[in-house]
C-alpha cells in the first residue's frame, strides 16, 4: 500500500506520535462513544456530519482513524472493541461520500494507559481520532445543476392559493415547480405548525377542483451536509425532508385526493436556492416544500 517512502516516513512519524498521546502533524477531531458500544450513536453521527458539513472532513484529504478504549476490561477485548470502534467510523465515512482509498490507515490502539485507573474508567478514552493529514486543501464549494425530469423552463415561484387560477389547466406547465410558502413545520419536526393549516386545506381544495392535475410533493431542507439528510426528531431518522413531503401527501389522501394523482420525495440539501446559509433568510429559502406539476 506505501510505495511512497516520504509517506512511510510521515505516517511513521504520527503513530509514533500517537504512542506518545500527541498529534504534531495533522488535524485531528474526535468522536466518543459509550462504554463498551463500538457502533457510533446519535451524538457522534451529529459530529461527524456536521464535520462533513463544514468541510473539516471532505472527500480531498487523506484520513487517518485510530480507535481507543478505556483500561476497563482485558487488553484482548479493548484491543478488538477499539478496532471495531475505528473500522465503524471509516465504514460511515464512507456511506456519506467519503472515498475509501482516502483512509490510509484505520487502526485500534487498545486502552488508553492511565496512571490512575478509575472504577468507572474514563469517558475521554472511549473514543475514535480522525487525523486530517496536513496539506490537502479543501474543494472549493461548487453549485451542482439541478437536474429534473419532467422539467419546465417556467421559473419555481412563491404561490398563493387564495385562488386555483395557478393551478388552471390551460396555464400551468408539466414540470412547473411551485413553492408553499405558507407551510411552516417545527423545528427538526416533520409535523405542520397550525398556521399551515389553512393553506394546507387550500391547496386541497385546488387538487379537487382540478381532477386532471398529478404532483409531486417535494421536500427540502437546509444546514446539513448535501450528501445527508436532517435529523427528524419526531422519527429519530436521517429523513427529515421526506417525512415532511410524507406528511402533507398523508394529509391531502385524508382529505380525499386520490393518491394515484400524488406522489412524495424528499432532497435533503441537494437542491439548495441559497449555496451559502450565512443568513436567516438564506436558511430559510431552502428549507420548504415545493409542488412540482406531473400531468394537468
Amino acid at each position: 500500500m506505501y510505495n511512497n517512502p516520504l509517506k512511510i516516513l510521515l505516517i511513521a512519524g504520527i503513530l509514533l506520535c500517537i504512542t506518545n498521546w500527541c498529534f504534531a502533524v495533522g488535524d485531528t477531531t474526535r468522536v466518543y462513544f459509550r462504554l463498551d458500544v463500538p457502533i457510533p450513536e446519535q451524538d457522534a453521527i451529529k459530529k461527524l456530519d456536521s464535520l462533513l458539513y463544514i468541510d473539516v472532513i471532505n472527500a480531498s484529504q487523506e484520513l487517518l482513524i485510530i480507535g481507543y478504549a478505556d483500561h476497563l476490561g482485558t487488553n484482548t477485548y479493548n484491543d478488538r472493541l477499539s478496532e471495531r470502534r475505528a473500522n465503524n467510523v471509516k465504514s460511515y465515512l464512507v456511506s456519506m461520500g467519503i472515498p475509501e482509498k482516502n483512509i490510509t490507515l484505520v487502526t485500534g490502539r487498545g486502552e488508553v494507559p492511565r496512571d490512575v485507573e478509575l472504577p468507572k474508567g474514563y469517558a475521554a478514552d472511549r473514543r475514535v481520532d480522525i487525523v486530517v493529514l496536513a496539506g490537502k486543501k479543501a474543494p472549493t464549494p461548487t453549485v451542482k445543476k439541478e437536474i429534473v425530469i419532467p422539467e419546465s423552463k417556467t421559473p419555481r415561484r412563491a404561490i398563493s392559493l387564495n385562488t386555483t387560477t395557478v393551478f388552471d389547466a390551460a396555464t400551468i406547465e408539466v414540470g412547473q415547480l411551485f413553492v408553499l410558502d405558507r407551510i411552516f413545520f417545527h423545528t427538526g419536526r416533520h409535523v405542520v405548525m397550525d398556521e399551515s393549516l389553512p393553506e394546507m386545506e387550500r391547496l386541497y381544495k385546488v387538487l379537487d377542483e382540478n381532477p386532471s392535475v398529478e404532483i409531486r410533493i417535494e421536500g427540502h431542507v437546509c444546514c446539513v451536509h448535501p450528501s445527508v439528510d436532517a435529523l427528524d426528531l419526531d422519527t429519530g431518522e436521517l429523513m427529515l425532508s421526506v417525512n415532511r413531503a410524507k406528511f402533507i401527501y398523508e394529509y391531502l389522501i385524508k382529505r380525499g385526493i386520490d393518491e394515484e394523482r400524488l406522489s412524495y420525495e424528499g432532497f435533503g440539501k441537494k437542491r439548495p436556492l441559497r449555496p451559502s446559509e450565512f443568513t436567516q433568510e438564506d436558511q430559510d429559502m431552502n428549507k420548504r416544500v415545493e409542488i412540482r406539476i406531473l400531468k394537468k
